[in-house]
């Protein structure tokens, strides 16, 4: 019965000591400073969190509590990243936290498709046999 004990406090430690692996870039001309839209996302962030309720065994419980903060953990990183790429920030993959990683550039990262010339002039080729 100690075992199950200890695994759910070691599990509830390694999910809390996650870390993650992105950067930010910007992707607008002048954004707003990056720490301090990242502190207000934080502060935001708890506002999708959910409660629980759980009635049972203790190893129900235990799991109904796990799951609630692997989902709020879930529904806190998407706000993350919707919050600061509402602010002008884009979440990148890169080797520290909270880190710009590229310089911005005011050209476009993708090129919209060149318009084709009508080859044909209005006249369609006949139908196959």
């Amino acid at each position: 019965m100690n075992f199950k004990y200890i695994l759910v406090a070691t599990m509830a430690a390694g999910l809390s000591s996650c870390t993650t692996n992105y950067a930010y870039e910007p992707i607008i001309p002048n954004p707003p400073n990056m720490e301090m839209t990242q502190a207000r996302c934080q502060m935001m962030a708890s506002s999708v969190d959910q409660g629980y309720f759980a009635y049972g065994s203790t190893s129900y419980v235990a799991g109904a509590a796990i799951g609630n903060a692997l989902g709020n953990a879930i529904r806190e990183d998407q706000f993350m990243r919707q919050c600061m790429t509402m602010s002008g920030w884009r979440r990148v993959p890169g080797p520290g936290q909270g880190k710009v990683t590229k310089a911005h550039s005011a050209t476009p990262k993708w090129t919209p498709p060149k318009p084709r010339p009508a080859a044909l002039g209005g006249k369609f080729p006949s139908a196959p046999k």
